[in-house]
């Protein structure tokens, strides 16, 4: 089981050219709380845009490349990483030091299910592809809705739509700047 973190504008825009259009350090703080601890699964631009691994929680980077380097400062041995994958992490960068753990597509449910094992949540936190794929599989949405609109209307615009008919709203929180809601995916 893993869970789905955006932060969406009220239009449904999450990025622009890969970056948050917005910066509410309340909504941060908000992020950090409901991921610490736990492992984060994310794609390769969604790292990238952050530029190094989210402190306290075990970060995966969900990418396809199996060489060359990525941008990734940081990479580290989990000990469920097979034999083949930890050969190609070696030999992704030569100054790789601990913090991200480079998987594929393919890998992520087997790291979902070995974290759920550990009593570990699993958050994953984007970008758009990562979402499309993993939001049919999760168990909980939690979506931040920043108040007002960012976008550009310019291809350089990521939005996200969401369809909601197959999920529970249990928990709304309001702040100043966005609205958090959480919902469970219904029974079916």
């Amino acid at each position: 089981m893993h869970e789905i973190v955006i932060a969406m504008d009220e239009d449904g825009l999450i990025g622009i050219e890969n970056k948050l259009p917005w910066h509410i350090p309340e909504e941060l703080e908000f992020f950090r709380l409901l991921t610490n601890r736990q492992a984060v699964i994310m794609g390769r631009k969604t790292y990238e845009s952050i530029g190094k691994p989210l402190k306290n929680r075990t970060n995966m980077v969900i990418t396809n490349k199996t060489s060359g380097a990525l941008r990734l400062k940081v990479i580290e041995e989990l000990p469920y990483v097979s034999a083949e994958t930890e050969k190609e992490v070696h030999s992704a960068n030569e100054d790789i030091r601990k913090g991200v753990t480079r998987i594929t597509l393919e890998d992520a449910k087997k790291y979902i299910k070995a974290f759920n094992d550990e009593g570990k949540r699993v958050c994953v936190i984007g970008g758009k592809s990562i979402y499309e794929e993993l939001i049919p599989t999760a168990n909980i949405l939690h979506i931040s809705t920043i108040k007002g609109s960012f976008k550009t209307g310019t291809d350089k615009d990521v939005f996200m739509k969401i369809d909601l008919s197959d999920w529970e709203e249990i928990n709304v929180k309001k702040f100043e700047e966005f609205t958090y809601r959480k919902y469970l995916r219904k029974e079916k």
